[in-house]
C-alpha cells in the first residue's frame, strides 16, 4: 500500500448532510442508515469536520384540490466553502413522499461513492509505477451500482477551480453615529465574486434607509433621516468572512421648532470593516451576524442660524461609527 493510499485509510471523507423535509416526507436517519449499509462504513459526520456538505430538501410540486399531488427531492453537493460539485432531482409518482425514501437512499449513495472514488483518486501517486504490478485495479461496490437516475450532476468539477458565485441579501441594523442617536436602518445588497476549495471572494454593492429620529432640545432641533451606499469586497472560507469598505450617508435633515434656517442636505463617508458569521442553513438559504465599525472620511454637519444671526450645531457625524446587522441571504445560480 502507497503511503497516499494509507493516509486516504487513516483519513476518510467526512460527509455532512443538510436534511429539509416536511413531517409526512422520510426522516434523515431513515435515509442516513440505508447509505452506509449500501457503502459498508460511517461517511456522515458533524460540519466542523466536513469535507462535503450534501443539502436534501424536499417539498411538494404540485397540488390537486388543495392537496400535493407529488414532491419533489433535490440534492446537492458542495464543500465547506460553497463550491458546489453537484445536483439531483427526484419527483414521487404520486401524493405519498414516503415513497421517495428507498430511491433517495439509492441517488445519496451514488453522490457520496462519486466523492469517495473522486478523493480517493485525488490521493493516488502520478507518477506510474509507484504501485505494485500485481496490485489490481479498485472496484466499484456492489451495493452501489452505478445506474442512470433522474438527472446527472450539474457540474463535474473536482471543486479545486474556482467557480462564479451570484447571491442577494436584505437585513437590519443599529448603527451608532450616523443620526445623531442610535437609529435603525434597513437594507439590500447583491454579492457577485468566486468561491472555490480555498474560500470565497466577492464585491458587495448595497444599499440601506436609516429610519427617522429627532433630535431636539428645549423643543428645537432638527429632524433626520437618510440613505447609506455601501461597497465591500468579502473574502473568507465557510460561514466566516472579513469585509473592508466604504460607506457613503446621504442624510436630510429639517430644522425643530426653528424660526430661522432651513432643510440641509448633509453627506457623510466612511472607512468602514464588517466581521460576519454567514452559515448556510439549507442550498438556498443563509442567514447573517454582522458587527463594523468606520471611521469619518468626511462629516455631515447640520447647523442654522438663530435670530441674532450666531451658528447653532444641531448635529454633526462623531469620530467613530458602529453597528450590529442581521439579515438572511439567497444563494444565486451563476
Amino acid at each position: 500500500m502507497s503511503p497516499a493510499r494509507a493516509e486516504t485509510t487513516k483519513r476518510p471523507l467526512v460527509v455532512h448532510l443538510s436534511w429539509q423535509a416536511p413531517a409526512q416526507c422520510p426522516a434523515e436517519d431513515a435515509v442516513r442508515a440505508p447509505v452506509e449499509r449500501a457503502l459498508e462504513r460511517e461517511v456522515f459526520g458533524p460540519r466542523s469536520k466536513a469535507d462535503r456538505v450534501i443539502y436534501v430538501v424536499l417539498s411538494p410540486k404540485a397540488f390537486q384540490a388543495g392537496k400535493p399531488s407529488h414532491y419533489r427531492a433535490v440534492l446537492e453537493v458542495e464543500t465547506p466553502g460553497g463550491a458546489r460539485r453537484g445536483r439531483r432531482e427526484l419527483v414521487s409518482d404520486g401524493n405519498d413522499c414516503a415513497e421517495l425514501r428507498e430511491p433517495l437512499a439509492l441517488v445519496l449513495s451514488l453522490m457520496v461513492d462519486a466523492e469517495l472514488n473522486q478523493a480517493g483518486r485525488a490521493a493516488e501517486p502520478d507518477a506510474v509505477g509507484n504501485e505494485p504490478a500485481s496490485a489490481a485495479p479498485p472496484q466499484p461496490s456492489p451495493a452501489a451500482p452505478r445506474r442512470p437516475v433522474s438527472s446527472p450532476p450539474r457540474e463535474a468539477t473536482d471543486g479545486t477551480t474556482p467557480s462564479l458565485a451570484f447571491q442577494l441579501g436584505a437585513g437590519a441594523r443599529l448603527g451608532s453615529g450616523y443620526l445623531p442617536k442610535t437609529a435603525g436602518a434597513a437594507g439590500v445588497q447583491l454579492g457577485f465574486g468566486l468561491v472555490g476549495a480555498a474560500g470565497f471572494i466577492q464585491a458587495r454593492p448595497g444599499l440601506a434607509y436609516w429610519f427617522p429620529q429627532e433630535s431636539v432640545q428645549d423643543g428645537r432641533g432638527g429632524r433626520f433621516r437618510g440613505w447609506s451606499f455601501l461597497g465591500e469586497l468579502c473574502a473568507g472560507r465557510g460561514p466566516f468572512e472579513i469585509c473592508p469598505g466604504v460607506e457613503r450617508l446621504e442624510l436630510t435633515g429639517e430644522p425643530v421648532g426653528l424660526d430661522f434656517g432651513g432643510s440641509s442636505d448633509l453627506v457623510a463617508s466612511y472607512a468602514r470593516v464588517q466581521l460576519a458569521w454567514a452559515p448556510r442553513v439549507a442550498s438556498w438559504l443563509g442567514v447573517q451576524l454582522a458587527v463594523h465599525v468606520g471611521v469619518p472620511l468626511q462629516r455631515a454637519r447640520f447647523v442654522y442660524e438663530n435670530a441674532t444671526q450666531s451658528s447653532v450645531l444641531v448635529h454633526e457625524t462623531p469620530d467613530l461609527a458602529t453597528g450590529l446587522g442581521l439579515g438572511v441571504f439567497f444563494p444565486l445560480a451563476p
